[in-house]
Formats: structure tokens, sequence, C-alpha cells
């Protein structure tokens, strides 16, 4: 209103709804629960991760492997998922803590931690972006401390450690990704590694280089 000025018009006025302050919200896993006309149902978030930060991607794809996210820290301005807490992972990307940011801590207490903000905050030295929430962000600003929400990922993991040349493959050609094959490639063998190692270095190579052990079994 301050910056309103002779001759400036409103031409229309919208209320601005704040999720978490709603007073008529249910947060439930009651499939039973009895829908009525005008009820919004958000059921899940999807993340887009950033290629800018492909080490805090891997670690918030290790984070949600089960599609879940965990709300063990519930605040004003963020939700946090604590499982991975003390695992490191290195600064990448400096940006603000926007709105539907995701956020990985890389120091001090707390470090490992991932973040989600239903707030804007500003940039921090410890706190890596690696991706923003592009659907369902309602779903966190109501979800109450100790919720497990469904989460997907933009792009999903590409993670082939401990399958076999043929069951990779089946993987990759479903994503339009490439396999190169090194080491010992009979078919008892299993990948032991695989270069890129992370899921934004291998689709943005095109592939991967696995490398394939053969394990002996000993009886005594």
């Amino acid at each position: 209103m301050a910056n309103l000025k002779q001759g400036d018009a409103i031409l229309n006025i919208e209320p601005v709804i704040k999720w978490e302050t709603l007073l008529d919200k249910n947060p439930t896993q009651d499939i039973n629960t009895v829908l009525e006309d005008g009820m919004k149902i958000f059921t899940y978030f999807n993340v887009e991760l950033i290629n800018e930060s492909p080490e805090g991607a891997e670690h918030f794809l290790a984070l949600i492997r089960r599609k879940t996210f965990n709300v063990d820290t519930f605040s004003n301005s963020f939700i946090s998922d604590n499982i991975l807490q003390g695992e490191g992972c290195p600064y990448e990307h400096w940006d603000a803590r926007s709105e539907g940011s995701v956020v990985v801590r890389t120091d001090g207490q707390g470090n490992g931690r991932v973040y989600i903000y239903k707030e804007d905050r500003t940039s921090s030295p410890v706190h890596s972006i690696v991706g923003h929430v592009s659907q369902g962000l309602e779903l966190i600003k109501i979800s109450p401390a100790r919720s497990k929400l469904a989460v997907t990922s933009n792009p999903d993991r590409v993670m082939v450690l401990g399958l076999s040349f043929k069951d990779a493959e089946k993987i990759l050609n479903t994503r339009g990704l490439k396999l190169e094959k090194t080491g010992y490639t009979g078919d008892d063998a299993i990948i032991v590694e695989q270069e890129p190692d992370t899921t934004i270095g291998i689709i943005q190579e095109g592939g991967l280089t696995a490398l394939e052990l053969n394990l002996i079994k000993y009886k005594c």
C-alpha cells in the first residue's frame, strides 16, 4: 500500500492462502476417509533436482529410496528428514532457500539432514540447494511432525550396483541410457562399480561404465 501513488487504481483484491494455518484440514493415512464436494486431495509431492548439485541430488535420492520423506523436524519455515544426519555431503550450490527449495545441510550440527522450505529464507554457507518442489507443496505445508510423505523425483535414481549386466541393460535401456561393460562379463558376475557414480552425471553423459566381478563362494 505504501507504494501506491496518485492516479493508481486497485483493480482487484484476492486472499493470500497460507496452507499451514488453515483450520479445515485433515492430514490422514485413513483410506476410508469420506470425501466431500469442494475438498482438495494431496497425496504426494515431486522434486525437480538440479544439475548444479550432483552429489547433493544423490544424497537426496538415497534418502527417498523407498519413495518416502519422514517429517522428523517440523517448524513454521521448514520440515526435515534426519535419517542421513551425520552422512557427509559436499557444498555445491549457493542460492536463496526459497519456498519449495530442497536443501542439504553440509556442515555443523545436523550435517546431512535434508530440509524442505515452506517459506523464503536467505542463502546459507552450510545449506546447499539440491532441488525444488514442483508439485505438492501444499502437502508439505499442512503435514504435522512424524508424518510419512510419498515423494517422487525427476530424475529417478540410476543405480545398477549389485546387478548383472543383463539386468542393468534392461533398466538403462528403458531410460535411453547406454552401458559400457568392463571386467568379468560372465553371467554369474555382479556390478561393483559404476562411473559416473551420480544420477545427474550419468544422465548428462548419456550412460555409464560398469565394472563387474565374479564372486566365488567358498564352503568351509
